[in-house]
């Protein structure tokens, strides 16, 4: 299975989700450059942070109903493709997209149905299969997994999605000449499986158990409480559904909080969700369900305001988690043998986050990450990390005016890339992470 997005050396991770968000690998071909895009986000629009093939950026819903990419290469240059155009393709529900690997991106449209659109082209798999229809603005969840049907190493997209009838559906795509198979989780979990909350979000994953990769889908029930639904590594044994926040001994969650997740060390499930007081509350997996309250163990400040989420692992000992704080600030927590949280927006000068805008996160290795979320303007703007923190308003192409101070050296390198006439880019102010 491959590994790694939301994160590296990494492509896509297995378990590529992160609050609704799209999540995208690859760039479309005959993106023209720009240095300004004048196409901007809806401001509740569901973002994709991506890395592949020396790229990076994210994919958004623009105001005019489309599927935008945003791209840089390793040469700084930014591209904005819509991969709506020419398709056909309905308007896209704000926060319904996901995008997996060879650029294919798959949404929810207005009528329930879930489409992908691949090369320009726009498919309707709810009409192709007769699945489910999708709850209204139902949050989609992937993963890209080794093939159970097709010689290996052949991989295949998984999507998940909770119906009306609050069921979580999978939609498996084997490709030609198979097609995409439609299998109810919660219907094979047994008659005592629990249904999703109309206003559940879904966040999945693969872990690796005895050399094989098995899928770990997360939704929120009614009563609030995170549950599980496995499958097992025993065929025999089919899917299980399980009350994680009751068996961790776990606090409540807010009523359809974001839910983010990642397998530490691949086998690991680690689930992160808001509790009522805005405080980031973890489901961990160490050979039993454990909670914690992470806010509370990094002093950092509740999230209010219709907060976002979301999360990646760096290796088995290290991961970052994401969410908006009261004021619209970007808040980083983060483990690597011990908790810390850092402001990077504070330290940035970047412009606060629009309430209830998407956040997205990627490793794409050797030390660097990129943070995306949506400003008051509508407009994408992008965090990166290499040595310290630096901000950029990927439609303008433009970073916030240098501060005073900065860590790193940072402010002088921007200084010299002005002299030079090189765009200052990604390089602003450094903060230490």
């Amino acid at each position: 299975m491959k590994k790694s997005l939301s994160t590296a050396g990494r492509s896509s991770r297995a378990s590529m989700v992160a609050t609704g968000v799209a999540l995208s690998l690859g760039v479309a071909a005959g993106a023209a450059s720009a240095t300004t895009f004048p196409v901007v986000a809806t401001p509740s629009s569901s973002l994709s942070a991506f890395w592949a093939n020396g790229s990076r950026g994210t994919v958004t819903v623009g105001s005019d109903g489309h599927l935008h990419q945003l791209a840089v290469d390793s040469a700084g240059n930014w591209t904005q493709s819509d991969l709506s155009a020419g398709a056909g393709a309905p308007a896209v529900q704000p926060l319904t997209s996901t995008t997996l690997q060879q650029q294919v991106d798959y949404y929810v449209g207005n009528d329930g149905h879930i489409r992908s659109i691949k090369a320009g082209v726009v498919t309707d798999i709810t009409a192709a299969t007769n699945a489910p229809l999708a709850m209204p603005r139902a949050k989609l969840s992937s993963i890209y997994k080794n093939s159970a049907v097709v010689t290996a190493p052949t991989y295949e997209p998984r999507i998940y999605y909770v119906a009306t009838n609050g069921h979580v559906i999978v939609l498996i795509d084997h490709g030609a000449p198979l097609g995409v198979e439609v299998l109810d989780t919660t219907a094979y979990a047994g008659a005592n499986a629990v249904l999703a909350d109309p206003q559940s979000n879904l966040t999945s994953m693969a872990v690796n158990l005895s050399g094989a990769w098995y899928d770990r889908i997360y939704y929120q029930a009614a009563n609030g409480h995170v549950m599980e639904i496995a499958e097992f590594y025993n065929p025999s044994y089919g899917w299980s559904n399980t009350d994680v926040t009751a068996q961790a001994g776990g606090v409540t969650g807010a009523p359809g909080t974001q839910l983010t997740s990642f397998a530490l060390g691949t086998y690991k499930p680690r689930v992160y969700y808001f509790d009522y007081n805005g405080h980031v509350q973890e489901l961990a997996w160490e050979s039993g369900w454990h909670a914690g309250d992470i806010t509370s163990r990094t002093g950092a400040p509740p999230a209010t305001n219709g907060p976002s989420l979301t999360s990646y692992d760096i290796d088995s000992n290290s991961f970052r988690i994401y969410f908006t704080s009261n004021e619209g600030h970007v808040r980083q927590l983060s483990w690597s043998g011990g908790w810390s949280t850092t402001d990077l927006s504070s330290g940035t000068a970047a412009p606060a986050a629009v309430a209830g805008s998407a956040l997205s996160a990627v490793s794409i290795g050797n030390g660097q990450e990129a943070v995306y979320y949506i400003s008051a303007d509508s407009h994408v703007q992008q965090f990166t990390w290499s040595n310290g923190w630096h901000s950029f308003d990927v439609n303008t192409g433009t970073s916030p005016v240098i501060g005073v101070g900065g860590g790193g050296g940072c402010n002088n390198l921007n200084l010299q890339r002005q002299a030079t006439g090189q765009a200052p880019q990604q390089i602003v102010k450094c903060i230490p992470r």
